[in-house]
C-alpha cells in the first residue's frame, strides 16, 4: 500500500444506502484521489459497491472499503468482479467474525487481525483493571 493518497470517509449504511448524495458533493473530478471508508458491517455488499460505482465516476483513484464485521452473505463473485473491473482495491475486515478459506484467499481481502486487542482487554479484565487506558489507542500508536 505504499504511496496511498488516502482522503478517509465513515459511512454508516442507516437506510439503504444514504451516502449516494454525500458521494456526489464529497469527491472531485480529480484522478488523484484514493478513497477509503469505514462501516460497520459488509452483508451482500451492494451498499460498498454502490458508493465503489459513484466514486469511480467522479474519478476516485483507487477504492478501499473496511467494515468491522464482513458477513458476505452472498458470496464473492461480485467483489470478484468490481475487483477485476477495477472498481475496488482492497476490502479490509476483522477476524471478529469467522473468516472463510475462500475469502482470505481472495487478492483484493485485507485481513486486520485483533486478536492482540481482544486478549489485551481479556487479560485486563482478568486482573480487576480498568480498560479505560486501553480503549484510547493514541499512547500505542
Amino acid at each position: 500500500m505504499e504511496g496511498i493518497n488516502i482522503t478517509s470517509i465513515v459511512i454508516s449504511n442507516e437506510i439503504m444506502n444514504p451516502m449516494s448524495h454525500f458521494v456526489s458533493s464529497f469527491v472531485c473530478e480529480s484522478n488523484t484521489k484514493d478513497i477509503a471508508w469505514q462501516n460497520y458491517m459488509i452483508s451482500s455488499g451492494d451498499s460498498i459497491l454502490d458508493v465503489a460505482r459513484q466514486l469511480k465516476m467522479r474519478k476516485a483513484k483507487r477504492i478501499y472499503a473496511a467494515a468491522t464485521f464482513g458477513l458476505f452473505t452472498n458470496g464473492m463473485e461480485k467483489f470478484d468482479q468490481a475487483y477485476e473491473e477495477g472498481l475496488i482495491s482492497g476490502i479490509l475486515t476483522t477476524n471478529l467474525i469467522y473468516q472463510t478459506p475462500e475469502l482470505l484467499s481472495r487478492p483484493y481481502y485485507i485481513n486486520c487481525d485483533m486478536s492482540k486487542y481482544i486478549a489485551l482487554v481479556i487479560d485486563t479484565l482478568n486482573h480487576d483493571a480498568s480498560i479505560s487506558s486501553i480503549l484510547d489507542p493514541s499512547e500505542r500508536i
